[in-house]
């Protein structure tokens, strides 16, 4: 076989260099020659024109990387093409039963053998290696998606970079042996926290919905949610992601691909006018786009992205443009919707769309609600609103009926009435739209301006003898407006509560006697230390979990005693000991230095100390002293 034709006097890393290969798999070839013996600051040694496919697979190359490695290091051997060809079909071949059923696997080897078999074809004697060549640069062009995506927005991505620093270092620093699934979401989610944080409008449609495996990832407007995919996908998602420890490994790349049209599949029956479907796959250090056609007719994937905190990572590169790049554009179209919602009054709401599809989790019970929310038009008038059901009847009774007593007051979402649809009864409340969530990335006079009004209606609310039930960040709403109105503290509350379907009387509660019997109601994450303790819900557990909705604005979603960011509704004996300890004992090194703002920092301190004095625990906070130490700390 002849020696490696290369020139001469160059190093084995200068040489590699000049292959065109993608940064990642020069990265990846180099450490792999280092490892085997090689010097990458000596010439190109005569050993390496023995190097064949089987060797660069057993390495983990990729096969279309493997024939490219392939053509450089044998530029004159004319069968290096034919033999990966080869190996390819072989492994056709032996694909066991069990593996077969794999249809998005068996795809993507197809599709690499037919490509290379009609190139190979057209080729003859010793002209068969260059073709391999062409061929295999062609082929990542033609895999390369990135350009169909929108222009790299330069200051968004220094934006994010800025913001997950700390997050990449985290991550980087967990052992590859005890490295999961866990770290990669925290990862992730950081990522695409501090992307919407900064664009949280751009290029949404009013139903969009971004799915993924990512359970703890803010959400920054209510009409956008992410859901973790465990079984079905809503029929109003535009792109989904599958997460996997190393995407690197060749099992977890398999895997994750099978998943991703696995979720293809759950979506084509709702979007039936949609031809093209977009997803990504990503792991610690490297990202992968997909685009899969209509029916499994044929699928498209990019290189391997390398993923780092780097302005030249083309991993968060591609995070950053397919996220930026408008939900038209990559083949999303509305799915059917449901039939117009018919009110007793003979009004209807028209022209719907998926806002939310969400599970709620109702602690204390054996099973999340499931809850779909709609926006659309209601006529005659044309004004818009919103309309939720859940499959809980006893959840929507209870909210129904909490917002006809509290009709009118501040800061509570107004009921519009009930309705139906017509084709299966089906049941849906019919409210007023209200707004946003509070950006994470607010100004601090924005969360402090908030927290008042939080406040305050906790306040109104216990005046007529009501609890909200799961005060969080989830269900806390601006008007979307200038933010400057809440800073300056407008008289008319710029803040609502949503979701009552957890709100009940406090007298009501607290004369049915016996042996109290909690509901657990909220979300663990923001849940008051006697709630998680099964002890009864009053005004002071509603105004700590206001406490730690705040702490969550002030750290930007670091919370300490959550496990982790994918973590919403963990509760435990050891979630209560977390808390109790990040409260009391070791506040500022778990929770105080973790805010940026002196300002926020100073409330939380107050705050704490109103909660916790002298590592105390306080259960008869009022409004009205609440209130006051928030003053007091600006």
């Amino acid at each position: 076989m002849a020696e490696a034709s290369q020139p001469s006097g160059m190093t084995l890393e200068a040489i590699v260099d000049t292959w065109g290969l993608s940064d990642a798999t020069a990265h990846d070839f180099k450490t792999w020659a280092t490892s085997i013996g090689a010097a990458l600051d000596k010439p190109l040694g005569p050993y390496w024109a023995s190097i064949t496919e089987r060797h660069l697979e057993s390495a983990g190359f990729q096969f279309l990387d493997r024939l490219q490695i392939l053509a450089r290091l044998k530029p004159q051997s004319g069968d290096a093409s034919m033999a990966a060809y080869a190996h390819l079909e072989a492994q056709m071949r032996t694909l066991s039963e069990a593996q077969q059923t794999e249809k998005y696997a068996r795809q993507l080897l197809q599709s690499e053998l037919q490509a290379l078999k009609g190139r190979l074809s057209r080729s003859s004697g010793t002209s068969r290696s260059q073709e391999g060549a062409a061929l295999m640069a062609k082929a990542t062009l033609q895999h390369n998606l990135t350009n169909q995506l929108e222009p790299l927005d330069e200051p968004l991505l220094l934006h994010i970079l800025d913001h997950t620093a700390a997050a990449f270092e985290k991550a980087r620093a967990v052992p590859v042996n005890k490295l999961g699934e866990d770290n990669v979401q925290e990862l992730y989610v950081s990522i695409l926290s501090a992307l919407k944080a900064a664009r949280p409008h751009d290029s949404l449609q009013p139903h969009d919905t971004h799915a993924t495996g990512l359970k703890g990832m803010p959400r920054c407007r209510p009409d956008i949610v992410v859901t973790d995919c465990e079984s079905a996908l809503p029929p109003h998602v535009v792109d989904y992601y599958e997460l996997k420890a190393q995407l690197s490994k060749g099992s977890a790349q398999n895997e994750a691909a099978y998943q991703l049209d696995e979720r293809r599949q759950q979506l084509e029956p709702h979007q039936p006018s949609r031809r093209m479907f977009w997803g990504y796959s990503g792991g610690l250090d490297s990202v992968q786009l997909w685009q899969l056609e209509r029916d499994g007719m044929a699928a498209r994937r990019s290189d391997i992205l390398p993923l780092y905190h780097g302005r030249e990572s083309a991993g968060l590169q591609a995070l950053v443009r397919i996220w930026c790049t408008p939900a038209m554009k990559k083949g999303y179209k509305a799915p059917h919707l449901p039939p117009p919602i018919v009110l007793p009054d003979e009004r209807r709401l028209e022209g719907l769309n998926y806002m939310t599809t969400t599970s709620t989790t109702v602690q204390g019970t054996a099973r999340a609600d499931v809850t779909s929310v709609v926006v659309g038009k209601l006529e005659p008038g044309g004004t818009m609103a919103v309309a939720k059901t859940t499959s809980s009847e006893q959840r929507l009774k209870r909210e129904e009926e909490a917002l006809r007593a509290l009709h009118g007051l501040d800061g509570v979402v107004e009921l519009v009435g009930v309705g139906w649809i017509p084709t299966d009864r089906s049941q849906w409340l019919v409210m007023q739209p209200v707004g946003v969530h509070i950006e994470l990335g607010a100004p601090a006079a924005v969360k402090i301006g908030a927290l008042k009004q939080v406040a305050a209606i906790i306040d109104s609310l216990a005046g007529r003898n009501f609890i909200h039930g799961d005060i969080s960040h989830f269900n806390v709403l601006r008007k979307d407006r200038d933010l400057s109105d809440i800073a300056r503290g407008a008289a008319k509350p710029e803040v609502y509560f949503i979701d009552f379907g957890t709100a009940r009387r406090i007298k009501q509660d607290l004369e049915a006697g016996g042996d109290y019997k909690p509901d657990h109601t909220g979300t663990p994450m923001f849940m008051a230390l006697s709630t998680l303790k099964g002890q009864r819900q009053g005004v002071s557990s509603e105004l700590e979990s206001a406490m730690y909705v705040f702490l969550y604005w002030a750290t930007e979603d670091n919370l300490h005693w959550r496990r982790s960011r994918g973590d919403l509704d963990y509760r435990s004996s050891d979630s209560v000991d977390r808390k109790w300890s990040a409260m009391t004992f070791h506040f500022e090194e778990k929770v105080a230095e973790k805010i940026d703002d002196d300002d926020l920092r100073m409330t939380a301190r107050r705050l704490r100390a109103l909660f916790f004095p002298e590592n105390i625990y306080n259960q008869s906070v009022t409004a009205s002293q609440f209130v006051q130490a928030i003053s007091s700390a600006v």
